[in-house]
């Protein structure tokens, strides 16, 4: 089957009602959003969207300048640029689904399923829009999603349990008959629609947290970007909470970030719970060269927390079994940060 590239923002604009027009705040711009609806569509567990005349959305749902786009070349071997055809080869529809004014396309990558940052930014938040365009709670509409999400599935457990998902079966295609698909509420800069946090505030704050009390220090159990000279820095947070947020529930994670007055951790998903931090919450982010990205100081300024971000220094990990991503990543190190600097920051 061959498909075209159609994911643009010219083509969103011209088929749909805009939601969110582009903001700016700091040096950045948001881009519009959408609520995009298809009829007579196939979806697969790549994944990707392909519309009644061919059209191919990818994963992302992310409507990119044409410029932008223009730049891109083929992701992962199968999306070509804006405009360009490519020859897809897929299974037969095993599903069918004729309900309308129901189902809503939620896709990530199965490298993102598991990432906290990305399940509540690129996935949660767009439930926004089904309220904003349709009028409707977004808890009345059913969501699919092409691959399985532990995270996802934990925030549902133990955050919204009406919520109704549905995970595709590996490498299946499905028909709909009609089909809502929400675009993305933020892009690849971090650079976050401000509307989108209010309303993961106002819909899954919990209510009933303790006021500022805490001081916490997040410590990375796993993967990369662990603290090299940890016992040193401990030395210095003597009396703070050290937490391992892959250890703990994702409602436990939430109340603790709400009750912090301070929370100190080296940059990684996880801190996409500073969500939860109310304002004036001290944040120091430690980085190394690899790592300095905007994501969490953008997202501390939506919420009016003080947020630093402290530069440390690389230092490599054995490739060992991670050989690939090792190569792949120039982020694959740990950090090394001067405690005398953490001293100066945390008085």
């Amino acid at each position: 089957m061959q498909v075209k590239n159609i994911e643009s923002i010219q083509y969103f604009h011209d088929k749909f009602d805009v939601i969110d027009y582009p903001q700016k705040y700091l040096n950045f711009e948001t881009h519009s959003t959408y609520l995009a609806e298809f009829e007579d569509c196939m979806v697969h567990t790549w994944p990707f969207l392909i519309t009644k005349m061919g059209g191919l959305i990818s994963e992302h749902v992310w409507p990119l300048t044409w410029k932008q786009k223009n730049k891109l070349g083929p992701r992962q071997g199968i999306y070509p640029k804006w405009g360009e055809s490519v020859d897809v080869n897929i299974p037969l529809p095993t599903q069918e689904f004729t309900d309308t004014n129901k189902f809503v396309w939620l896709p990530i990558d199965v490298s993102s399923g598991n990432n906290p940052w990305h399940i509540w930014i690129d996935v949660i938040a767009k439930m926004r829009l089904l309220e904003k365009r349709l009028s409707k709670p977004f808890k009345d509409f059913v969501y699919i999603m092409p691959h399985r999400s532990e995270y996802m599935e934990k925030i549902i457990t133990e955050i919204m349990p009406e919520i109704k998902l549905v995970v595709m079966p590996k490498n299946e295609t499905w028909k709909f008959k009609h089909l809502y698909v929400p675009t993305m509420c933020n892009h690849n800069d971090g650079v976050i629609i401000p509307q989108s946090v209010n309303f993961i505030r106002s819909r899954f704050l919990h209510k009933k947290v303790k006021p500022p009390h805490r001081k916490i220090f997040i410590d990375r159990g796993v993967g990369s970007r662990k603290l090299s000279n940890k016992e040193e820095i401990f030395a210095i947070l003597k009396g703070w909470e050290v937490l391992r947020l892959e250890e703990m529930p994702v409602l436990d994670q939430m109340i603790a970030f709400a009750e912090a007055t301070h929370v100190v951790g080296t940059h990684g998903a996880g801190l996409v719970n500073l969500l939860w931090c109310l304002p004036g919450t001290k944040v120091i982010e430690i980085v190394h060269k690899h790592t300095a990205k905007k994501v969490y100081p953008n997202l501390s300024y939506l919420l009016g927390l003080d947020h630093k971000v402290l530069m440390g220094e690389c230092v490599p990990i054995p490739k060992t079994t991670h050989e690939k991503t090792y190569k792949r990543l120039n982020d694959y190190n740990d950090i090394k940060l001067d405690s005398s600097i953490l001293l100066r920051n945390l008085e």
